[in-house]
């Protein structure tokens, strides 16, 4: 019998939950519309963009050189 529920993906995931700012939430789901319409067939989520977005941001820090604040 086939397995159903969505594939795993690369590498295990974890669930965190936490508030941001409205506008926060509406820049990001533009990112994720832009990730949309750039790649019509990868239908980006508001996950994707967050994930992208952090990653993005902290390969930055890191190439800079730069202590992240807050850590």
């Amino acid at each position: 019998m086939p397995r159903t529920g969505r594939p795993k993906g690369q590498s295990a995931t974890e669930l965190h939950a936490f508030r941001l700012p409205k506008d926060l939430v509406t820049r990001m789901d533009a990112y994720a519309e832009r990730l949309r319409k750039e790649a019509p067939w990868s239908n980006a989520t508001r996950a994707d963009a967050a994930r992208a977005l952090l990653t993005y941001a902290l390969d930055q820090l890191d190439a800079q050189g730069r202590p992240r604040k807050g850590c």
